[in-house]
């Protein structure tokens, strides 16, 4: 057998055991992911939430406790890729968040459990600093009269 052919026959066998090994052993992608490390007062953030694999009904995700935030949104979008008898699904949340109080917040693991298998994300860390105050010499863009910002 000439190189090509040897080349070409491994190359064959070695995708379609990456193949067998996602379905086998990857059944789902389960992430989660903060957009800023560090945020101050006022100013939001997101924390997006992916769930990607072959699966025909939706599983059920335990989503971190976000107390500590306003929940000024949340979103949700999905895609669905159907080829064969293979099923794609990735579904995607959004929450923008907005901190209550400075101080550095642990956002737990988003938890997923599948035909007794626990799925489980890694825990996110985000401080929040004070915000700006201007200083004495510094004028404010907002007027205030009365009590009444303009």
């Amino acid at each position: 057998m000439n190189h090509y052919f040897r080349k070409k026959i491994f190359l064959s066998l070695y995708s379609l055991a990456l193949l067998f090994l996602a379905s086998e052993g990857g059944e789902f992608s389960l992430t989660s992911e903060i957009n800023k490390k560090r945020v101050k007062m006022g100013e939001e953030f997101t924390l997006t939430i992916s769930l990607t694999g072959d699966y025909r009904v939706r599983p059920e995700l335990k989503i971190p406790d976000l107390s500590e935030f306003v929940v000024l949104s949340s979103q949700q979008s999905s895609t669905f890729n159907l080829r064969g008898k293979k099923h794609k699904t990735n579904i995607k949340y959004e929450f923008r968040l907005l901190p209550k109080k400075p101080g550095v917040f642990s956002i737990g693991p988003v938890e997923l459990n599948y035909k007794n298998q626990l799925y489980k994300t890694k825990i996110l860390t985000i401080e929040v600093l004070p915000s700006e105050t201007p200083s004495p010499g510094k004028k404010s863009p907002w007027k205030i009269r009365k009590g009444v910002i303009l």
